[in-house]
């Protein structure tokens, strides 16, 4: 099963067998303001997400060390899940970066979230994307990434998702600041729990 059709396609390139195609899917939320995406000024990695891990902290906190000596009012931090906080955090304070602990309040902490920086292994890497990056957009966070695989385009082409143009330092840190410096994600643009719903209903639909 696979989050989107051009997921599916790279799959399938790739000699993986695909069943159908629901996609991946933000929680509703309920109809309320959010923080304006120019107002806030937290840049943010969190993680590890899926295969990304230390080599991905290591190269975000480079360029977003970088990113904020360029942007004195960027707020630059870490957020590891619990299960890596001593390790990431080690690597985060050897780039002077804050080191967060949102819990339970991660979702609505997104929404004070400008960039999340999020680079993946390669660029033969086939993305989900990680539910993660849907939270973030549909939040009106912008996500940057590196180079891959299986990105719905749709997302890229409406700014949710920022891809550098290569996965050194240099191409990221420009990354990071071109979607600092523009409008922000269009957040409804990503797939909602209704939509995946839907969907699983016409499939039940069909084999029945």
């Amino acid at each position: 099963m696979a989050g989107s059709r051009d997921l599916a396609h790279d799959l399938v390139e790739s000699g993986v067998r695909v069943s159908a195609v629901i996609p991946w899917a933000a929680a509703l939320r309920p109809d309320r303001a959010m923080e304006p995406f120019t107002a806030r000024n937290r840049l943010v990695w969190t993680g590890r997400l899926g295969s990304s891990g230390a080599a991905e902290l290591e190269l975000a906190a480079v360029a977003m060390a970088q990113a904020a000596e360029i942007q004195p009012e960027m707020v630059a931090e870490v957020w590891p899940k619990p299960e890596y906080l001593r390790e990431y955090s080690v690597l985060a304070e050897a780039h002077g970066l804050n080191v967060g602990q949102p819990g339970h309040a991660f979702l609505d902490q997104l929404e004070r979230v400008r960039v999340l920086a999020s680079p993946v292994p390669g660029a033969d890497h086939v993305v989900g994307p990680p539910l993660t990056w849907l939270e973030a957009v549909s939040r009106g966070c912008a996500v940057v990434t590196t180079p891959c695989r299986g990105l719905p385009p749709e997302l890229v082409e409406s700014g949710g998702i920022v891809v550098s143009r290569d996965r050194s330092v240099d191409a990221f840190r420009e990354a990071i600041l071109g979607a600092w410096r523009g409008s922000g994600p269009y957040p409804s643009r990503v797939p909602t729990v209704r939509d995946a719903a839907a969907r699983y209903a016409e499939l039940w639909r069909k084999a029945s």
